[in-house]
C-alpha cells in the first residue's frame, strides 16, 4: 500500500484523492498529525 509520506510534495487534497478517506485516517502520519493538532488546540478537518 502506498503511504502518504512517500509524497512529500503533494497537498492533503491530492493525497486524499489518491486514497479512500477512511484508508487515509488509518495511517500513522494522519494519526500523528491529528494528535499534534489536538495538542495545539486545533479543530480536526472533516
Amino acid at each position: 500500500m502506498n503511504q502518504p509520506y512517500y509524497f512529500p510534495q503533494k497537498s492533503r487534497e491530492e493525497i486524499e484523492a489518491m486514497f479512500e478517506l477512511s484508508d487515509l485516517k488509518q495511517t500513522r502520519v494522519y494519526q500523528e498529525a491529528l494528535a499534534e493538532g489536538e495538542e495545539r488546540g486545533l479543530e480536526p478537518i472533516h
